[in-house]
């Protein structure tokens, strides 16, 4: 283990500091880099996939180190402990099926009621089993409703707890989240770029050292909350970012301003949609996950 961790780290800082030769111009010559690599001049910088894959530990390691709450530069973490916020929550939580009669007469085809209804598993298997084969729920509702049982039980037993796990979840799982922005940012590029007849690697290529660069960039904006006038350094690095994305969009596939800009806005609002889809599948699965 060692000797691949060693192994690991001599590639990333060795080779004539191939690391620093890379990070410079990737952050302050958008497009330049994938530029050299599309030219077949790669043997100055360092493999993007590698570098992609390390950013991600480094950027994923700080946001589970440092402390995610902050009410000044003297204060250390601040944990919200409201108790009243947390008997609301308890309160709708500990809900029965009395509650819901009227609602279930209402509406008696909607089953999501039942993650509400049943408070245990036993209770929602024993009711399930009393039912006609035919009427019973499918094997995905009936495990996502035992899973959701499943974490309002935890929720019961300690909500500062459950909501630190689901968090924690939440946060080892996002790191999935950038490949996902590479796939769609390279489908989006396969497609908007069509008639240009490039490769489907050399658009993973730009969406990998694109994502290398928002990579540093949040690194950099993590970094920055903590320092004087903090906001407003995010905000200036949120704005380069949407400049380089754009910049690089110009200087490798050589369009006009008009045109650069309204794909810039389409894989942006595409880019937009799809992390928001995954965004939500991730908290969902993060929720599902919290027990069992």
């Amino acid at each position: 283990m060692w000797h691949l961790v060693k192994h690991f780290f001599e590639d990333i800082t060795h080779y004539d500091g191939k690391l620093w030769q890379t990070i410079h111009p990737l952050l302050t010559q958008p497009g330049f880099i994938t530029q050299q690599f599309l030219l077949g001049k790669r043997a100055s910088y360092l493999n993007p996939v590698r570098l992609f894959i390390f950013l991600n530990f480094i950027f994923f390691f700080l946001v589970l180190s440092l402390p995610t709450f902050k009410t000044g530069a003297e204060n250390g973490p601040t944990v919200i402990t409201d108790k009243a916020a947390q008997d609301t929550i308890l309160q709708a939580l500990n809900t029965t099926a009395t509650d819901f009669k009227e609602e279930i007469k209402l509406s008696p085809h909607v089953k999501v009621t039942s993650a509400i209804v049943y408070q245990t598993p036993q209770q929602y298997d024993s009711a399930q089993l009393a039912l006609e084969p035919q009427k019973r729920d499918s094997r995905l509702r009936h495990y996502l409703t035992l899973k959701w049982i499943g974490f309002v039980e935890e929720v019961k037993k300690d909500p500062a707890a459950a909501g630190e796990k689901t968090g924690e979840i939440f946060l080892h799982n996002a790191a999935k989240l950038t490949f996902l922005f590479v796939i769609i940012c390279s489908c989006l590029l396969y497609l908007l770029y069509y008639r240009q007849h490039r490769l489907m690697v050399n658009h993973a290529l730009f969406a990998i050292h694109l994502a290398c660069t928002f990579l540093l960039l949040s690194i950099a904006m993590l970094a920055a909350d903590y320092l004087p006038f903090g906001t407003y350094l995010v905000a200036a690095l949120f704005l380069y970012g949407n400049y380089y994305f754009y910049r690089s969009l110009r200087v490798v596939y050589g369009q006009g301003r008009a045109k650069t800009a309204l794909k810039f806005v389409l894989i942006n609002l595409f880019l937009l949609i799809g992390m928001s889809f995954g965004l939500l599948a991730n908290a969902l699965v993060s929720l599902m996950s919290l027990k069992g």
